[in-house]
Parts: structure tokens; C-alpha cells; sequence
């Protein structure tokens, strides 16, 4: 049964865990203030966001085609293009009777384009977080294809966007900024970047949590992340690297998946959960951190001032933008998937471990630390409700 009185209707974005973590970070703030908060989403995110407390409201699914190599399909992604209108349209015609329905004093959209416009045809106030503002195409795409999505998507995001009272940033700002490359076009008049929203773990480590932080061995922790169709190809990769050079590190795989165990499985020298309920733990315990390149990810490798390994999503260029920025910084080296070879990763580690990358992941964990994000972002939410 849904509240009789809603204060904020927060919309997520479908696509990976990211978007839905960082609101729900930003929800127990709301409720620990005595604010009624509802969500809409869909796919995994839908059901981790009810997992964790919350209600929320299904709603059709958008989303890009992925392969079964784990890499976006921009051939199939444009192929399909009139069924992602489609249902972006019925979408949007959810979100519209949902605000209209339970009238919300303020609508938080996560990166949602359709919940914005539904928000602000209801007039409501809306407010969107947002770490991509509009979508570059891939570059395998052919030169007029690729210029005609860039163009539009450029012009017609964030218009959207800047139709906000609000947009904000779960960034560092300028110029540490890591989805630098992602936010061109946004109304800097209207742009707040309020560093990341993340919350130390809510679950104590277990005995395997513990004897790794123990280990003499440089410290490996892999978190994979990322729509389910991208986490089965880099799963079997880690395990593969993991298992071959387990002599000389300790590794700790998470499979990123949200029905799965939290039990860990010990074999060949590594640890392997399928859903790990303290990565905050790893994170400030490893010496690497391997993982994606999603922004959420990201900020959690960067708050615990640790060097990283990035393997972005290959065609997806919100990651590999990510990815890009993170080099520029010193704290990351980045490797495509079809590179990640023995002999790659390898050298990875040993150049990780032996160069400025962690004094460079220190220096940035001192300036996310400083950043007070949820007071930034509660004090505009709050100043609707």
C-alpha cells in the first residue's frame, strides 16, 4: 500500500546498481528526517531498491542492447531504436500517471529523462542527478550515423535536463571531475556537483573478509559490476587471471550479483562472492582495486584512496570516458577486455604497484572526503519539501 502523503518520488535509472546505490543512500538520509520517499525504476535495480527497505514502483524497461561478449551493440542499439522510443514513450506515460496520481512535493530523477519531462508537465519541481548528460555514440558506427546520434542526443538530452530546477553532480568537481568527458551542454547556472554519495558498509565482515586484510600478499579485490549481460564474460575472465597468479596475490572477486549468495566460495587460492554486502571493506583493505569503469564504482575506489585496474564496457563510452579521466589523473591504468590477457594483466599489477598511482589515489580521497555531499544534496531536496 502506498503512502498517503509521498514528499519525494525519486526515479532511477534501470541500467546497473549505480544509480539506484546512490539514491538509496540518499533516502535513508530523507527518512532518518521524517520525509515519506517513494521510488520508480525497473529491472535489478527495482528489486535491490525493495530488498532494501524501500517501495517501489515498476515501471517499462530502456535500455541499449548489449552482446554476449558482455560489449554494447551499437548496430543492434540503433537497429532496435524504434522499439527504445517506443518504450520510452510508454515510459514516459507511467511516470506521468504515477506523479500525477500520488502527487509528490518533489520529483528526484536518477538520470531518467522520461520521469523529468513527467515531472515537469505535472509542475513539480524536479531534480536530477546526473553523472552522463547525454550519449556518445560508439565509433564503429558509420561517420553520418554517428554524427546524426551525437547532434541529437547533444541537443535533445540536455534540453531535457536543463528543464530542471536542479542538476546535481554525484562528482568531484572541476577539475577532478571523472565523468568530465559525459557532461557537456549542462546549464552551468543550475549545476551543482556535490561529490560522491556513498556510506560506509552496514554489515560487519565475515572470517573470509578478515583473513584476507591479513594477507602478506599484495591485495587484489575485483568488483564487477554493470547490467547482468555484461558481468558473465569479465566473471569468467577474473576467475581465470585470479586462479593463475594466486601465488604471488590474494584475490577477492565479486560477481556484482544481486540475487546471488552472500556465502563466499574458497577455491584455488581465491575468494569468489556472488554478492558481496561489504566491497567497502575490500576496498579499504586491498592494495588494487580491479573493476569496471561505472562512475558509482569509481567514486568508491576513489574515497578509499586506492589505485585501480579499469576494464570499461567495451562500445560504452560513458565507461570509457570514465576510464580516460581516470588515467589523466595518475591513479588508474585502463585495459579493454579483448587486451586483458595474462601477460597484460600481469604487467598491470606489477606497474600499478610499483608507480605513483597509489600516492595519486591518496591525494583524490582527501579531496572526495572533503566534499559533504549529502548535506549538498539534501539541503536542495529538503528546500521543496
Amino acid at each position: 500500500m502506498l503512502p498517503k502523503i509521498v514528499d519525494v518520488y525519486i526515479a532511477v535509472f534501470g541500467s546497473g546498481l549505480g544509480h539506484a546505490v546512490r539514491m538509496l543512500e540518499l533516502a535513508v538520509e530523507l527518512r532518518n528526517r521524517g520525509k515519506n520517499v517513494l521510488f520508480s525504476s525497473y529491472g535489478e535495480p527495482a528489486e535491490y531498491i525493495r530488498r532494501e527497505g524501500f517501495q517501489c514502483i515498476s515501471m517499462p524497461p530502456v535500455d541499449v542492447n548489449y552482446s554476449s561478449s558482455g560489449a554494447l551493440s551499437p548496430n543492434a542499439t540503433v537497429i532496435s531504436f524504434p522499439i527504445i522510443l517506443f518504450s520510452s514513450l510508454i515510459q514516459y506515460s507511467y511516470e506521468l500517471r504515477n506523479i500525477s496520481r500520488i502527487n509528490p512535493r518533489v520529483v528526484v530523477s536518477d538520470s531518467l529523462p522520461t520521469s523529468v519531462v513527467a515531472g515537469i508537465v505535472c509542475r513539480k519541481p524536479v531534480i536530477t542527478f546526473l553523472n552522463q548528460a547525454s550519449i556518445e555514440p560508439s565509433k564503429e558506427l558509420p561517420a553520418p550515423l554517428y554524427r546524426a546520434i551525437s547532434i541529437g542526443s547533444y541537443s535533445g538530452l540536455t534540453r531535457v535536463w536543463n528543464k530542471s530546477k536542479h542538476i546535481l553532480i554525484p562528482d568531484l568537481p572541476p577539475p577532478y571531475t571523472i565523468g568530465e568527458r559525459n557532461l557537456r551542454g549542462l546549464d552551468s547556472k543550475k549545476v551543482i556537483y556535490t561529490g560522491f554519495l556513498l556510506r560506509e558498509d552496514k554489515e560487519p565482515p565475515d572470517s573470509y573478509a578478515l583473513e584476507f586484510a591479513s594477507q602478506k600478499k599484495p591485495k587484489i579485490f575485483w568488483s564487477i559490476s554493470g547490467p547482468q549481460r555484461t558481468r558473465a564474460s569479465i566473471l569468467k575472465i577474473a576467475l581465470d587471471l585470479s586462479i593463475r597468479l594466486s601465488e604471488k596475490y590474494a584475490f577477492v572477486i565479486s560477481a556484482g550479483n544481486p540475487k546471488g549468495s552472500s556465502i563466499p566460495k574458497k577455491f584455488s587460492g581465491i575468494i569468489l562472492y556472488e554478492w558481496c554486502p561489504f566491497q567497502e571493506f575490500f576496498l579499504k583493505n586491498c592494495d588494487i582495486a580491479v573493476s569496471r569503469a561505472g562512475h558509482m564504482t569509481i567514486g568508491m575506489i576513489i574515497n578509499h584512496g586506492k589505485p585501480a585496474i579499469l576494464i570499461p564496457i567495451k562500445n560504452q563510452t560513458e565507461q570509457e570516458g570514465n576510464a580516460e579521466k581516470a588515467v589523466r589523473l595518475g591513479f588508474a591504468v585502463s585495459i579493454e577486455q579483448t587486451e586483458l590477457s595474462y601477460d597484460r594483466f600481469r604487467d598491470a599489477l606489477s606497474k600499478v604497484l610499483s608507480g605513483s598511482y597509489s600516492e595519486k589515489a591518496k591525494q583524490l580521497s582527501l579531496i572526495s572526503k572533503k566534499q559533504d555531499s549529502f548535506k549538498k544534496s539534501l539541503d536542495v531536496i529538503l528546500g521543496y519539501c
